[in-house]
């Protein structure tokens, strides 16, 4: 092909001088610096060529390995097939548990919301109750007091005086009544009966 190339040269080399009267030349050198330039043409193609032949062969390369990692994910899926069935199933028995729960939970927390507001409710009333039973408490307090300051001043003789009484007033009774309530003989009256009977308990 050198050959041909270099011959051609000349051949164009006389058409020009014809043409223009301009000599040129053809020698040794010459014909070694074409095949000089068309060895480096060559080298240069080689290079390409050899990297898109390696640009291709690691595609391929990848391409196989996507398709074997491609079959390995398809065996897998095809393995995991049965397990996903379960999974959904149990899922679908899951959210429907939720769901039971939920509608539980709603009439739990409406019991809930209802017995507050019973409980605030009595709540309100014990608050009431608690502030009567604090009013009469307030009330009897002066009358407690009296009656400590009474007691006080009772003696041994009036003790014998009450005692001695074969008839005693109104007012004597209703307070051993009392007495005898706070002993838890709350059935027990003196009120009917005889006089020595009463002044037993009186004793």
């Amino acid at each position: 092909m050198c050959v041909e190339i270099h011959t051609s040269v000349e051949d164009k080399g006389g058409m020009f001088f014809q043409e223009l009267r301009r000599k040129v030349y053809t020698t040794p050198k010459s014909y070694l610096d074409l095949i000089g330039v068309y060895l480096k043409m060559l080298e240069d193609k080689r290079k390409t060529v050899g990297l898109r032949y390696s640009i291709l062969t690691k595609g391929l390369t990848k391409l196989k390995e996507t398709e074997k990692i491609v079959e390995d994910l398809q065996v897998t899926l095809t393995d995991l097939q049965p397990k996903l069935k379960v999974k959904q199933k149990e899922t679908a028995e899951l959210l429907e548990k939720v769901a039971k729960d939920q509608a539980a939970a709603d009439k739990v927390r409406t019991v809930v919301e209802r017995e507050t507001k019973i409980v605030e409710k009595q709540a309100q009333e014990t608050g009431l109750v608690q502030k009567d039973a604090q009013a009469d408490l307030d009330r009897a307090l002066p009358a407690l007091k009296a009656a400590n300051t009474a007691l006080k001043t009772l003696n041994k003789g009036d003790i014998t005086e009450v005692k001695n009484m074969p008839k005693p007033p109104e007012g004597v009774v209703s307070v051993l009544e009392a007495v005898l309530i706070l002993l838890k003989k709350k059935k027990y009256r003196l009120r009917g009966r005889s006089s020595e009977t009463a002044k037993a308990h009186r004793g």
